[in-house]
């Protein structure tokens, strides 16, 4: 029974429904960047965030914390890049963007840890509130801040060197594929719970 209690808050019934709704501006970016160009990627993103921002607030839905970030970043550069003839901004916003998520991601570690906030929403039952549940949410948001100041290195470098559509060509399938990866290695934290566990990382 304690066995089933501490595997519990690992098990993500709302994970991928939860997730869609986190990440739907920049899914929607990605779709639309394709299809109808970057300029109309933008404008389609930007309404698409201000409607989901006026339903959720209508419908007096919770907002995660992540949303907030993904949103409001979107809402921010997309109005500059649609403003701007040249959109100046282009060739160095996914570096900014990442390094802010990072930010966001490194100043949640003194209260709650916004990767526990994001299991959270993926649960229907309270996570426990224990010093080895504490510690993983710890080190799984560390590890979030880490990644995105690592991507925003690799686009910094990809700016100064490349031109502009080399660059994307670097970052979008680079981008794209290891937020993919960490997102697939997130989801399996019931595994890596008990990993932390045998090497000694969580508290007993």
């Amino acid at each position: 029974m304690a066995d089933e209690e501490a595997r519990k808050p690992y098990e993500l019934p709302k994970a991928l429904q939860q997730l869609s709704g986190d990440l739907g501006s920049l899914s929607i970016f990605l779709v639309l960047r394709w299809i109808v160009g970057l300029k109309g990627a933008i404008a389609g993103t930007t309404l698409f965030v201000l409607g989901d921002l006026a339903r959720r607030l209508w419908l007096r839905r919770p907002i995660s914390r992540i949303y907030w970030v993904v949103s409001l970043m979107t809402l921010a550069f997309g109005t500059i890049d649609l403003i701007v003839d040249d959109p100046f901004m282009l060739k160095f916003e996914s570096c900014i963007t990442n390094l802010m998520t990072a930010m966001v991601f490194a100043v949640t570690l003194r209260g709650v840890p916004l990767a526990q906030e994001i299991a959270q929403s993926w649960q229907t039952d309270p996570l426990p509130d224990r010093p080895d549940t504490r510690r993983f949410f710890q080190i799984m948001t560390g590890a979030w801040a880490a990644y995105f100041v690592a991507k925003a290195g690799l686009y910094l470098w990809a700016a100064l060197v490349l031109d502009y559509t080399m660059a994307l060509m670097v970052r979008v399938p680079i981008g794209t594929g290891s937020m993919l990866v960490m997102i697939v290695i997130s989801l399996q934290g019931r595994r890596l719970f008990d990993l932390m566990k045998r090497l000694g990382w969580l508290p007993a």
